[in-house]
């Protein structure tokens, strides 16, 4: 009777010791003893932790816009133009710089004024605008042509050839076409041509002037600023000239426009409160809202809006007060919203304008 008693004992604490129900690790026993469970919990948390990382790595950067382009190594690069000896006020060079400031890089030297500096959309070539004949901006021989060149500066062709200037161009999303304005009607009107300056074409036929033209990132519409309404308005049209249609439709003057990467809005200068601020509508003229609100603070909105290709910042010309105590320009940018405003470019006390990123 007493062996049956020791034996049961025996039985009864090998038994709990091993479902682990006297040790002093149960923990660790259990995981033991359902392996597959513990590896679904442990494959449930690295799935949920590249989540979070991906979520947080698309707030700080998405760059599913870097697909689009053949010369990606370019998309962080902003275009410029600036006076590289502040004493030779006439002598504007192109120049790129990386969107965080750094590594300033000339790219053309002519010792003549060259600017209007855009990017092909695959960002392999740049479209510009050069004085040709002349080394003064002020003679009255002086006319402007459209060049373009590679991102280094190299390979420059002259498309444009006439007895007026041909300034302002923009590329066509399949890099195939070039819109610009030129004023070889004796007023400024807007024309096409191929991206090696053949078949040159018309599109504009205004009694006023129409200029900035800007193609649509969906390669259907081209918008453009003009005066044909006795002040600056903001107008669409087909990629013809048909179908005019004027998006703006304000007192004020409303000018300088500049597509938003995804073709869905535009950022432009307006004065309607009562000084030039950056606004952004919508595409078809609705929705405005205002972007800068420096009411005359340095630096004051001057000309040119850039989108960056991410679609989260705008890019401009202000005026500031040079460490000389003059007025000069510089380049900035600005988030959607306006609530940053960063010195995008730091020359001073050369003049910079023409931003395109």
């Amino acid at each position: 009777m007493k062996f049956n008693r020791l034996a049961l004992v025996l039985f009864v604490c090998f038994t709990l010791s091993a479902c682990g129900g006297n040790s002093s690790d149960g923990k660790s026993n259990v995981k033991a003893q359902n392996p597959k469970q513990e590896a679904t919990a442990s494959q449930g948390k690295a799935e949920n932790a590249q989540v979070v990382k991906t979520q947080a790595g698309k707030e700080q950067e998405d760059t599913s816009y870097l697909k689009k382009m053949k010369c990606p190594e370019n998309a962080k690069k902003m275009l410029f133009a600036s006076d590289w000896s502040p004493l030779q006020t006439t002598n504007f060079d192109i120049l790129s710089v990386n969107d965080d400031g750094t590594e300033i890089t000339r790219l053309t030297d002519r010792s003549v004024w060259e600017g209007s500096p855009v990017w092909s959309a695959d960002r392999c070539r740049i479209a510009y605008s050069a004085l040709t004949d002349s080394k003064n901006e002020f003679d009255k021989d002086a006319l402007l042509d459209i060049y373009v060149m590679d991102p280094d500066g190299s390979n420059r062709v002259r498309l444009t050839s006439t007895k007026e200037n041909d300034d302002q161009p923009d590329w066509s999303p399949d890099g195939k076409r070039i819109v610009f304005m030129s004023e070889r009607d004796k007023n400024r009107e807007i024309y096409v041509m191929s991206s090696k300056g053949t078949d040159q074409e018309r599109l504009t036929n205004s009694k006023a002037n129409d200029e900035h033209p800007h193609w649509s990132p969906n390669n259907d519409r081209i918008v453009f600023s003009t005066h044909r309404d006795g002040n600056w308005e903001i107008y669409l049209m087909d990629l013809d000239g048909s179908n005019l249609v004027n998006l703006t439709k304000n007192k004020a003057d409303d000018k300088d426009s500049a597509w938003s990467p995804d073709g869905n809005q535009m950022a432009f200068i307006s004065n309607r409160s009562g000084i030039k601020e950056i606004y952004i509508m919508d595409k078809d003229g609705s929705n405005v809202r205002q972007v800068t609100r420096q009411n005359g603070k340095k630096p004051t909105i001057d000309q040119d809006i850039a989108w960056s290709p991410d679609g989260q910042w705008l890019a401009f010309a202000g005026t500031v007060t040079s460490k000389e105590g003059k007025d000069i320009q510089a380049i900035y940018k600005i988030s959607l919203d306006g609530s940053k405003l960063v010195k995008a470019v730091n020359r001073d006390p050369s003049t910079s304008n023409s931003v395109e990123w």
